[in-house]
């Protein structure tokens, strides 16, 4: 059998005896203190953050995938960028889902257009706007990366909250009133 290379690439290489290990990268990270194990507690706060039942199946399940990725993050740290990165792209597919939806429009639109729609109307509060506006230039560059990004675990668990009650917010029932004033189309 052939000697193969092995390159230090600056993080854990997956190997049949540390697969199940937690990411030495881990090491001198604080972690959550919600419980005793600080493995579970970083599992029981990944999975605290839950979207609505108002919110579409298909978003709930693509949130679902990046969630995991974050949580076993803690096994393989890239994969907490890896989720992160999801949760952008996410977020753009829901605000384009919530478009359609309420318009009646067929077509896919873009994403900067589309959270510049849902501001005119209301359905993305004043208060999240320059949240939403922030996040399309992050999915724009997480989409087109020029190298490896690595994100800390803090930054991911924040984002996983924030993109969840950005998501549900969207989603909540406008009152009569608002759907009454918000032009279609």
């Amino acid at each position: 059998m052939p000697q193969t290379s092995h390159v230090h690439l600056g993080i854990k290489q997956i190997a049949p005896e540390n697969w199940l290990r937690i990411d030495p990268a881990w090491a001198g990270t604080v972690m959550p203190d919600s419980r005793t194990d600080p493995a579970e507690a970083w599992i029981a706060d990944v999975i605290s953050a839950k979207l609505s039942d108002r919110v579409p199946v298909e978003i709930r399940k693509l949130t679902e995938v990046a969630r995991g990725a974050v949580a076993y993050g803690l096994f393989f740290y890239p994969l907490l960028t890896l989720g992160a990165e999801q949760l952008y792209r996410i977020l753009e597919t829901a605000a384009i889902s919530r478009r359609r939806d309420l318009s009646g429009e067929k077509k896919r639109g873009n994403f900067k257009g589309t959270v510049a729609w849902l501001i005119k109307r209301k359905v993305i509060s004043a208060d999240h706007s320059n949240q939403w506006r922030s996040f399309i230039e992050l999915r724009h560059a997480a989409s087109h990366p020029a190298a490896q990004t690595i994100m800390p675990p803090g930054w991911v668990m924040g984002l996983l909250g924030t993109i969840v009650e950005l998501i549900n917010e969207i989603y909540e029932p406008r009152s009569a009133a608002q759907a009454a004033k918000a032009p279609r189309g």
